[in-house]
């Protein structure tokens, strides 16, 4: 249960992390299916 209890605020540190992590990935995923039509007309 102490591991539970050291744990608490380890997550509380984290979840801003993945708040600020999420956007930028989301972006990352935007701008990958973007090039991808541009990519496959480069190729083509």
């Amino acid at each position: 249960m102490n591991d539970m209890l050291k744990g608490g605020p380890h997550m509380q540190t984290m979840k801003p992390a993945r708040a600020t992590a999420s956007p930028s990935l989301g972006i990352a995923v935007a701008f990958l299916i973007a090039g991808l039509p541009i990519a496959w007309m480069m190729l083509g």
